[in-house]
């Protein structure tokens, strides 16, 4: 009973430890990549040369901040390269990439780089409208099926009013919330439009085609293809447009007249009115749903299970319309679709494991008693994290995935030569002590050999080393936690489910003969 009192107080900790969040919840590892990426988005109205004076600007700061060696790549504008990597093209855009050459271990890390540059933009260039500065590699995140900022709140909705406002509010609440920085909307407001509101009804009743409308409006200032030429491989559309100084005011559009099916003008007044207002520069498009992204950066202050929990919190106080839904997203969701992933993963482990075991064995049940040694694995997984201070990530889920294979051949190494001693038909508690007594220098071998293998990739501090140290230090804590409770436990549970109870133990014990002395074992 001391035995499984333990166990249990084992696993309740284990439960307190995530419950309590002393063990905090990341996506991938924070690496420090040596790059630092800015990405500054200045006013609709800004020309290229404007911005090149902006990207100088940025340059020098850069400059000046990082004295290491380094390389500079600057994008003005449109770029089509820096899209596929998350970024946006416009000419009010600014993107700029560095890739600091001089070793971590020989530098200022890049995260501190990142936060020392963007309060320097925030004061030398006021009029940014929005700003982004990370560490992140940005072909990474985009290997990782990431693009933009690491924390999104997409806010689904057709209805403009309603997700800019809704969009406005979370960006309110999320200045408040510790460990996000760069907080912006993806949706650009601002650019000046005209927009024509034509009644169907009265256009239906005056015997008119809306499309046709459209289409003569459209033509009016886009101009018609009349043809296509070709030069050198190359084929140019040809347009006949108004000349520029003919431009169309907003009263020749309301004195213009359109005949209807039977030939009669009527003047546009009669149908549709004119309005003057700012609408989106880019609408984006979700499952042909309209929808707006709330976007920030994370100051690495709080853990990605932290902001979601704060975040998580902020929409359930806010009030949401019927029609408009909001999700989390970034890396929120890749951090989920991968933990199921992994938890898929992990039972397709513990099947496989079990079905060669049971092959192995000709039996069910002592595969089942040694599948008792993955648990303790998982616990010794979990007081690993704490004591290093690493957090539940992919990698460190990944080295538990791994431990499946690897824990239960201690399992299997003892179970196995307690059925070899019993098919000797040595008494089943002689077998267990004899057992435990022949294993416990082969399991303790062939643990610390695997434990010894595996350290340098728990305590490397190289270019990387943040991704692989998660996954080494799970092995090794699991391994190490396991390989010692198997020596206790799974004999425990083998007696029990063997039939052996406490006052047949007892009973044995009270003779003055050893069992290994009763019985000559000859391996």
């Amino acid at each position: 009973m001391v035995i499984y009192s333990a166990s249990v107080l084992l696993f309740l900790s284990v439960i307190f430890i995530i419950q309590k969040g002393y063990i905090h919840s990341e996506f991938m590892p924070e690496e420090d990549q040596g790059r630092v990426n800015i990405s500054v988005e200045l006013p609709l109205s800004t020309k290229v040369q404007e911005a090149e004076i902006v990207s100088k600007t940025i340059e020098d700061i850069v400059n000046e901040v990082i004295k290491e060696e380094k390389t500079v790549f600057t994008n003005l504008g449109a770029s089509r390269g820096f899209s596929r990597m998350g970024g946006k093209e416009a000419n009010n855009i600014v993107n700029i990439s560095v890739i600091i050459d001089t070793p971590k271990n020989k530098r200022t890390s890049s995260k501190e780089l990142a936060n020392i540059i963007r309060e320097r933009i925030k004061n030398e260039i006021p009029n940014a409208i929005n700003l982004s500065v990370t560490d992140i590699d940005p072909f990474q995140a985009i290997l990782m099926g990431s693009q933009g900022k690491s924390i999104q709140v997409e806010i689904l909705g057709d209805d403009f009013d309603e997700t800019d406002k809704l969009a406005l509010e979370i960006k309110d609440r999320m200045e408040n919330i510790k460990g996000l920085k760069d907080i912006s909307i993806s949706r650009e407001k601002g650019k000046e439009e005209l927009l024509i509101r034509i009644d169907r009804m009265k256009a239906a009743n005056l015997g008119l085609n809306i499309y046709s409308v459209a289409q003569t409006i459209r033509n009016l200032f886009y101009g018609i293809e009349v043809g296509k030429f070709r030069e050198g491989g190359e084929e140019y559309e040809i347009f006949l447009k108004i000349d520029e100084k003919y431009t169309l005011t907003p009263f020749d559009i309301e004195s213009l007249q359109f005949e209807n099916y039977m030939g009669q003008k009527i003047a546009f007044r009669n149908f549709a009115t004119l309005e003057f207002g700012k609408g989106p520069v880019v609408i984006d498009h979700k499952d042909r749903i309209r929808f707006v992204v709330v976007e920030a950066n994370r100051t690495g202050e709080s853990s990605l299970g932290e902001i979601k929990a704060d975040m998580e919190m902020v929409i359930s106080e806010i009030y949401i319309p019927k029609n408009v839904k909001v999700e989390l997203a970034g890396d929120f969701k890749q951090q989920s679709e991968a933990n199921v992933d992994l938890f898929i993963a992990f039972l397709i482990g513990l099947i496989l494991v079990y079905m060669v075991m049971a092959a192995q064995f000709e039996s069910l049940k002592s595969p089942f008693i040694i599948m008792f040694t993955i648990p303790f694995a998982v616990i010794g997984v979990v007081y690993g994290l704490l004591i290093t201070g690493h957090s539940i990530n992919v990698n460190s889920l990944l080295g538990m995935i791994m431990l499946v294979g690897i824990v239960v051949n201690n399992g299997i190494v003892l179970i196995d030569y307690t059925e070899i001693l019993r098919q000797r038909e040595i008494p089943l508690y002689s077998a267990i002590i004899i057992a435990g007594k022949r294993r416990l220098r082969p399991i303790l071998m062939t643990s610390f050999t695997t434990i010894f293998g595996i350290m340098p990739l728990a305590l490397t501090k190289g270019e990387g080393s943040e991704s692989w140290n998660p996954i080494g230090i799970s092995v090794i804590s699991g391994l190490l936690v396991s390989g010692l409770i198997t020596l206790i436990i799974i004999p425990a549970i083998y007696a029990n489910m063997n039939g052996l109870t406490r006052k047949k133990i007892l009973e044995i014990e009270t003779k003055e003969e050893e069992p290994e002395e009763k019985f000559k074992i000859i391996d």
